[in-house]
């Protein structure tokens, strides 16, 4: 999940690249390189913001659609029968378990990325 990403009047808003790239980890280029790449692929158009001219709205097409249903739906029907095994209980405390195993590894990754950096 990208934090820098939001959807507002059917099109995907992100923010400038130094946020997009902190969320995803990639540097700046490599944000601005995918997105170039993207888009000569003709997954996404992007425009300016109106509202702020250093912002761009980056709107997946109706091709990126397709393909995101062609990857997706299989997957989501298959996974349905799956979910269906447990009770809504037990799937909160399936979540809550995935997010403290999520945020134990965040607190590792951190870690062991300052060892790198030769602070501990």
């Amino acid at each position: 999940m990208l934090g820098a990403g939001h959807v507002r009047e059917g099109k995907v808003r992100w923010s400038p690249a130094g946020e997009l790239s902190d969320a995803t980890g990639l540097s700046t280029g490599a944000v601005t390189t995918m997105l170039d790449r993207l888009e000569r692929a003709g997954y996404v158009r992007p425009e300016r913001d109106l509202g702020d001219r250093r912002r761009v709205l980056v709107e997946p097409t109706e091709l990126a659609g397709k393909y995101a249903t062609a990857v997706y739906a299989p997957l989501a029907a298959q996974a349905e029968p799956l979910y269906g095994r447990f009770t809504e209980q037990e799937l909160h405390t399936i979540v809550e378990f995935l997010r403290t195993v999520n945020e134990f590894h965040g607190s590792q990754i951190t870690r062991v990325e300052a060892l790198g950096r030769g602070s501990e």
